[in-house]
């Protein structure tokens, strides 16, 4: 593997059960490459990414089973100044940051995405009424396609 562009660091990381080997690397170390040989029913990852950045290279694609949606965990809602929220959660694999949200239950009429894949998420939202309550799911969509939403939550913008 290569550098993507000047700005990008290449970066390899492989997930195999639990364990996690991350390091920059200027190629793919053949004993790594190599598991893409064994590894047939977990999944093998190989990224070029840095924070500004990912661009997901798998090796092979067919190698990639997962059928899991990510866990989603630590909802947390922080008043912040100039009617915004911080919304924050955590994911146990890759997943992109969505919140939907609205001033009826089950109504989420407004939607504030991040599209890149992190598994510590955070949005902010803004324009928010005060004294008014809010409901909201978070949802986080993995590199496969699996997608998780959370049970609703409620908060009161009271700055």
């Amino acid at each position: 593997m290569t550098n993507v562009t000047n700005i990008v660091t290449a970066r390899i990381t492989a997930e195999h059960a639990n364990t996690v080997y991350c390091a920059d690397l200027d190629k793919v170390p053949a004993t790594l490459a190599n598991l893409s040989q064994t590894v047939v029913s977990s999944r093998l990852i190989f990224e070029s990414a840095n924070t500004n950045h990912r661009e997901e290279l798998i090796y092979p694609k067919e190698f990639m089973a997962d059928t899991i949606a990510p866990a989603i965990a630590d909802i947390s809602v922080i008043n912040l100044v100039n009617n915004s929220v911080k919304v924050t959660w955590k994911t146990d694999e890759f997943a992109d940051s969505v919140v939907k949200y609205g001033v009826n239950s089950t109504a989420y009429t407004e939607l504030s995405i991040d599209v890149l894949f992190v598994n510590e998420h955070e949005i902010t939202l803004t324009g928010l009424s005060p004294d008014t309550t809010y409901y909201l799911v978070v949802n986080s969509t993995d590199q496969s396609g699996n997608s998780a939403e959370s049970s609703e939550y409620s908060f009161k913008y009271n700055w």
